[in-house]
């Protein structure tokens, strides 16, 4: 009994896995899906590309021509991260570990313009105020000047105190008047302070030429990030109505090495052979069985919308009257949030362009869509908090469990996904930094 309890508690954990995995190649866009799929035939020898279509070395071009772009202007430029950049610095400063500690927090919690939260004190509990407002002013003492503000004003006065400015009334502009000042209320300003409007119009000027953004020119490429289209609605003359089709569906085109399956039924395959045959077999066909689903899914949402918003797509100067999330899923017979994680960062080719998905769902219900969740910047902050505030370096999987238990399910791809993106290095290497540092 006891054995097949087990068993049973085993297939469910399996079967919720590969839900959450489902769901996670459900919400890829196209680039996330290309490279899991080359990810997947690195990790998975049974994952073929079979005879691609005749478009897909068009696409494979044009995204080489993309890539080429983009290292060249690597080439040209540090590339270096602002969180990069503060690290460095700091690692010169005698600071003790606690001070460290927290220095290090703040950096992570910075947005790539280069702020902190307003409530930076309060986000954590293993740090005093006074001790993140000690941490704060060794940051705001590092390049570039303006780092580590929490509000416009206070980043302008960082700014002008680097710069040693000598005009009071600049200093009481980027403090207390702001919001006013970024309005254009001059007269209301000089009323208030007693001045020439002339003197505020001076003042303003003089401001304009200080950094709002400390962070730009950070890690930023200057390349476009171009939108690419999963599906297209085009005009079928024969039916006389718009209808779906799917573009660069190379990836689509996979299948089971032949050979693998010719190896499992010869007689003289060991036990081992056939064991790791027959698991990555099963592994490789959920994949291919997902990513199928997941081309069926964007096809019949984007059929729903040919189907339902023909005026829209006949004539450009119609308005697009939005469906709404639980209208599809009735239609589809699927659930609210397959819908909402099916649309999400897809874009669809019309003949009023490129056009994400969402353009075509009431946007109200968007944002309360289920399982909506944070936004990435949100769950970039909690993943950096955890890493600054480990005891050990905490692997990817470790980080992904510590966020399902705040209620945020990732997969551990999507967390290493996350990490790379904000530049900081696996657990491994993390390890490797922290021995060299108590070297």
């Amino acid at each position: 009994y006891a054995m097949g309890l087990r068993q049973s508690q085993e297939q469910r954990q399996i079967i919720g896995q590969r839900m959450y995995q489902y769901m996670d190649i459900l919400a890829m866009n196209m680039d996330e899906i290309n490279r899991y799929v080359d990810d997947a035939m690195r990790e998975n020898p049974l994952i073929e590309l079979l005879t691609p279509p005749e478009h897909f070395t068009h696409y494979s071009d044009w995204d080489a021509e993309r890539q080429d772009a983009f290292d060249r202007y690597s080439q040209q430029s540090a590339g270096k991260t602002l969180e990069a950049f503060l690290l460095e610095q700091i690692a010169f400063l005698k600071l003790d570990e606690s001070a460290r500690s927290a220095v290090v927090y703040i950096i992570c919690s910075m947005d790539e313009n280069g702020y902190v939260p307003e409530n930076i004190d309060c986000l954590n509990e293993k740090y005093s105020p006074a001790c993140i407002h000690n941490a704060l002013e060794i940051i705001q003492s590092l390049e570039p000047a303006g780092v580590g503000a929490r509000s416009l004003g206070e980043c302008l006065q960082l700014q002008l105190a680097r710069n040693k400015e000598s005009d009071p009334l600049l200093y009481t502009l980027a403090h207390d008047y702001m919001p006013r000042l970024c309005r254009g209320q001059f007269k209301h300003i000089a009323k208030e302070l007693n001045l020439p409007v002339k003197r505020i119009e001076a003042a303003f000027k003089k401001m304009t030429k200080l950094q709002p953004k400390p962070g730009n020119g950070f890690g930023h490429s200057n390349y476009t990030n171009y939108v690419v289209a999963d599906i297209e609605l085009h005009y079928d003359n024969a039916a006389q109505k718009y209808i779906a089709a799917y573009l660069y569906d190379h990836y689509a085109n996979i299948g089971l090495n032949d050979y693998y399956s010719l190896l499992i039924s010869d007689s003289n395959t060991d036990a081992e052979t056939r064991a790791y045959i027959k698991e990555k077999t099963d592994s490789a066909k959920w994949i291919i069985g997902c990513i199928q689903k997941r081309r069926d899914t964007l096809m019949n949402i984007a059929q729903l919308i040919a189907e339902s918003r023909q005026q829209a797509l006949r004539s450009v100067s119609a308005p697009i009257q939005p469906l709404s999330i639980d209208y599809a899923a009735e239609r589809l017979n699927v659930s609210p949030s397959t819908v909402y994680r099916a649309i999400r960062g897809k874009y669809i080719s019309t003949p009023r362009g490129v056009l994400s998905m969402a353009a075509f769902f009431d946007k109200a219900k968007l944002g309360a869509a289920p399982e909506a969740g944070l936004c990435r910047s949100d769950i970039y902050l909690k993943i950096k908090n955890l890493i600054a505030n480990e005891t050990h370096p905490m692997s990817d999987s470790e980080i992904a469990n510590a966020l399902k238990a705040d209620g945020i399910k990732l997969s551990r791809r999507t967390v290493a996904k996350y990490r790379e993106e904000m530049h900081i290095p696996s657990s491994s290497c993390r390890v490797r930094i922290k021995s060299e540092d108590s070297i």
